[in-house]
C-alpha cells in the first residue's frame, strides 16, 4: 500500500524523536474510506471518495485492530466492514483509503495510505456496502 507523506513524516519522528506523530491518530483511530479512483499520492484531498454526506448513507467504518499476515508485511481487516446503505446511487468503488478521521465530509482527514479493492464493487441506490473480513489487504511499504 503506498504511504503518504504524512506516514513517512511520522516514521521518521518516531524513530528520530521516540515521539508519537498525533496525524496519524487523529480523533484516536484509522477509518476506512471507499475511493471510485486512484487518489494522489500526497495532496490529502478526498476528490474521489464515495459520496461523502452521511445523507446519503454513506459512513466511513472503523478499521479497527488489523491482522497481521505474518513475515510479509500484509495486513487484513479482522472484520466485516460496513459503509451503510446506499440511499443514491454512489459510484463504483476500485479503491480504499485508510484515514484518521470518521468525517468523510471534513476536511481535516489525513490520507495514512491506500491501496486497489479486491473487486469493484458497485454502489448502487439500496444497496448495503459492504467488505468482507480478511479482504481488504494491504502492505506496509
Amino acid at each position: 500500500m503506498p504511504v503518504t507523506d504524512s506516514i513517512r513524516e511520522a516514521r521518521a519522528v518516531l524513530v528520530l524523536n521516540g515521539t508519537a506523530y498525533a496525524a496519524a491518530t487523529g480523533s484516536g483511530g484509522i477509518w476506512v474510506a471507499l475511493l471510485t479512483a486512484l487518489p494522489g499520492v500526497n495532496d490529502g484531498t478526498f476528490a474521489t471518495e464515495i459520496e461523502a454526506p452521511a445523507a446519503n448513507g454513506y459512513n466511513r467504518p472503523s478499521l479497527g485492530t488489523p491482522q497481521s499476515t505474518g513475515t510479509d508485511g500484509q495486513y487484513r481487516n479482522a472484520s466485516l466492514l460496513s459503509f451503510g446503505t446506499a440511499l443514491t446511487d454512489w459510484g463504483t468503488a476500485t479503491h480504499f483509503a485508510l484515514v484518521n478521521s470518521v468525517d468523510a465530509a471534513g476536511s481535516s482527514s489525513v490520507t495514512l495510505g491506500f491501496g486497489t479493492l479486491d473487486a469493484e464493487r458497485p454502489c448502487n441506490t439500496g444497496a448495503l456496502v459492504t467488505i468482507a473480513a480478511q479482504t481488504l489487504i494491504w502492505t506496509d511499504t
